[in-house]
């Protein structure tokens, strides 16, 4: 094991592009969590509770959609910025923005794809993947080359698994003990939906509260699982494209990396969302500097 391969994990995790990049994936985070949760108390109660709840659910899960996908936007601008570089190509930063805005639904289903794979040898084969669809490859094209970039680097790839599966137990840990913090000592608790909705029965709005928290819980365990994601990922993904970009050049393998892209709605609604509730925020803290 040399020491590059050893220490590709750690390079990358003391990095500035690193560290930037999770900056702006927790700001993503914190926007869109406190969006939500103060936005879901602003639904006014409704006279039938199940249609009330109907309301809620949709807007948890409309809400954890746009999250989702707005979280692995920093990450996968990274992965695109650090992939072009590799096989040298100079992108600015406006085109690698964009192209990771394109790309941004596919890299991610690629990804946990490739996370829900139960055998590890499996899950590694497909741990170019990602690569591949930065680099506009159609996903069996890029599989059928990420299998064969596995078996040339095979024991590059499982040295850089080495370093960043120890960083999954204790983050599993620190989701479980978070969820239910984040949900019953936020302000937005059962108190808070005893004070606000004043016009609703006690019962009802205490009915209405048990039927929500476990969608609540899962809500908010999901959305800190995809924040866990962002955070971990480019510890393995920086790494595996370096890998990938030396094959592809080393193998001249055929890749159209002047592919025209179009926006899709994933990138639009995630960016639009992101801008929606910064600008939401900045306003209220103009009313109240002002």
């Amino acid at each position: 094991m040399t020491n590059k391969t050893k220490y590709a994990g750690a390079d990358v995790f003391f990095s500035a592009k690193y560290i930037f990049a999770q900056i702006i994936t927790l700001i993503i985070f914190l926007l869109g969590f406190k969006w939500t949760l103060f936005g879901l108390y602003w639904i006014p109660p409704l006279l039938n509770p199940v249609l009330y709840v109907c309301v809620v659910l949709f807007w948890l899960y409309y809400n954890f959609l746009w999250i989702r996908t707005a979280l692995y936007l920093p990450s996968t601008y990274l992965a695109v910025k650090s992939l072009y570089n590799d096989l040298g190509v100079e992108l600015s930063v406006f085109k690698c923005f964009y192209i990771a805005l394109c790309k941004l639904n596919r890299a991610r289903k690629a990804e946990v794809k490739m996370r829900r794979e139960t055998k590890f040898i499996r899950m590694a084969a497909l741990s170019f993947v990602k690569a591949g669809i930065l680099a506009n490859m159609r996903r069996p094209e890029a599989k059928e080359l990420s299998k064969a970039v596995f078996i040339h680097t095979k024991k590059q790839v499982i040295d850089i698994f080495k370093f960043v599966l120890p960083y999954f137990a204790p983050t599993f840990a620190i989701l479980l003990i978070l969820t239910p913090l984040t949900v019953f000592l936020s302000s937005h608790n059962y108190r808070y939906l005893i004070e606000h909705f004043t016009g609703a029965p006690v019962m009802i709005s205490f009915w209405i509260y048990i039927i929500i928290l476990p969608f609540k819980l899962i809500w908010v365990f999901m959305t800190l699982s995809s924040l866990a994601s962002n955070i971990i990922s480019p510890l393995l993904v920086l790494p595996l494209n370096k890998l990938f970009a030396t094959y592809v050049k080393e193998n001249d393998t055929q890749i159209n990396l002047d592919k025209k892209h179009s926006l899709p709605f994933e990138g639009f609604a995630a960016l639009f969302m992101i801008l929606t509730a910064l600008m939401f925020y900045i306003s209220i803290l103009l009313n109240i500097l002002l």
